[in-house]
């Protein structure tokens, strides 16, 4: 097709078990992970297909995903009326806000 893969993103809510294939095969779009709340609480109630992944483990595998292939992670972030815009919805622990100290 003649499309790099640097002009491709790939975007997922939580799917995450077909990342490390990828990565193995070499194929390595840009990636944009969608975190959609601050929190694993209001997450389930915004994207509910996805109660199983948990916040933390979608920043981890972007982390993973920077380190194996050298390339930026978009994480993306979905602002709705009540949901994820009021000051009850911050980040509420240091368990929910990951890895974002870590460099």
């Amino acid at each position: 097709m003649g499309i790099g893969y640097n002009r491709i993103t790939l975007s997922t809510v939580g799917v995450l078990g077909p990342l490390s294939e990828l990565v193995k095969q070499n194929v390595t779009p840009k990636l944009a992970l969608s975190l959609h709340a601050p929190n694993d609480r209001i997450r389930e109630e915004v994207v509910p297909t996805m109660k199983n992944v948990k916040l933390m483990d979608l920043i981890k595998a972007g982390y993973e995903y920077r380190q194996a292939t050298g390339k930026n992670v978009t994480f993306e972030y979905v602002l709705l009326e009540a949901s994820t815009t009021t000051r009850s919805t911050r980040w509420s622990s240091q368990e929910d806000r990951g890895h974002q100290d870590e460099k």
